[in-house]
């Protein structure tokens, strides 16, 4: 399947309460538990923006501090009064160096907390989303470890999601990703959504794609409330 870029928090307004919470829990935990539990952060490869000292400090506490820079963008993103204030705060955000990346590799916990858990459930006999079944049967990805390290570690290096992992990050989100593929106009696959089970009860972003590589969130900007007025001559 292609790959995507990540996709920019800006878009994310509808679900930044039911995220916020699940921050608030993560931020001290998932990181320590993912390493303790599975022994997964010990392999996480950090972005060169990203690397501190020579390399070899506690992933486990960077990444901490990530969630937490994560969490805290979003408290401010939910506390702007208006949208236009929204999209300000995430353009000074989105401006490239180690915050924006920062929040990526946030990001990319999530995804792996949320896929060691499903991976644990299907190990027991649960029920998983049909999405899971084609995550790990793929030889590259059959456990979290393997995921971790063939796939989601070298997302903002060489790779981006691929589609099936787009079905993760909207779980791990608990948001539906909506896209509209402009190059499947007038098909059954123009609209597609990740995922595709909580159509009716998870808040829902849009995105735009010309190439399901490369993702836009579709933005009204309101110029007269941007930009300060002419003053008349």
């Amino acid at each position: 399947m292609p790959s995507s870029d990540v996709i920019g928090v800006e878009g994310w307004t509808g679900c930044e309460r039911p995220l916020l919470g699940k921050l608030i829990l993560d931020c001290s935990q998932l990181p320590k538990r993912l390493e303790t539990q599975e022994g997964l952060i010990s392999q996480w490869t950090f972005p060169g923006d990203c690397l501190q000292g020579d390399g070899t400090g506690d992933a486990t506490l960077q990444l901490k501090g990530y969630m937490e820079l994560l969490r805290d963008k979003w408290q401010a993103a939910l506390d702007c009064p208006s949208a236009v204030e929204r999209q300000q705060l995430c353009e000074r955000v989105f401006q490239g160096g180690e915050e924006e990346l920062g929040l990526m590799e946030a990001l990319k916990l999530l995804m792996l907390g949320q896929a060691v858990e499903l991976h644990r459930c299907m190990q027991g006999g649960g029920e998983v989303p049909l999405f899971c079944w084609l995550l790990f049967a793929r030889d590259s990805s059959d456990c979290p470890r393997s995921f971790l390290c063939n796939h989601l570690g070298h997302v903002g290096f060489s790779a981006g999601l691929e589609q099936v992992e787009m079905f993760l990050l909207g779980y791990a989100l608990q948001c539906t990703i909506q896209v509209y593929r402009l190059y499947k106009v007038d098909t059954e696959e123009f609209v597609t959504y990740y995922p595709d089970d909580h159509k009716g009860d998870w808040p829902r972003v849009c995105l735009v794609t010309e190439d399901d590589r490369h993702y836009n969130v579709p933005v009204v900007e309101a110029a007269e409330e941007l930009h300060e007025p002419l003053n008349s001559s």
